[in-house]
């Protein structure tokens, strides 16, 4: 069994005062936080981490969050990933396919509904990990 301070959650977007309030928030739960705002940096991270859990924007300069899932996903299958996005209701098609392809655990909204938002990523590392 994993206790909560020992899992390690990775946070990808490229809004630093967003980073600082969802770093605040889940440290105030006790997990530890690794933040980034560059999706090549983040992805070069993963193996030395050993994250729990990414979660990570879907709109990103450079590397975009739909190609770091695909890289992602062709070194692990596995890690459960949380979506966070400003326009969760406005997402394509072919976004939505791709989220389903690469199992993309969770979708959560950039307003940040806290009580929501702790749930949705606690059942997530409850249905993968022992926790």
């Amino acid at each position: 069994m994993i206790s909560r301070s020992d899992i390690k959650i990775m946070v990808l977007d490229d809004e630093p005062a967003l980073l600082k309030l969802i770093q605040s928030y889940l440290e105030d739960e006790g997990f530890q936080v690794y933040l980034f705002s560059d999706a090549s940096d983040c992805l070069e991270k993963v193996k030395k981490i050993c994250p729990h859990l990414i979660i990570l924007d879907l709109v990103m300069p450079a590397l975009s969050g739909l190609a770091f899932l695909k890289k992602l996903r062709e070194e692990d299958k596995e890690l459960p990933v949380i979506i966070l996005s400003a326009f969760t209701g406005d997402l394509t098609q072919d976004e939505m396919e791709a989220i389903r392809h690469y199992r993309v655990r969770d979708i959560i909204s950039k307003s940040l509904d806290i009580k929501d938002s702790s749930f949705r990523i606690q059942k997530v590392l409850r249905d993968h990990y022992d926790f």
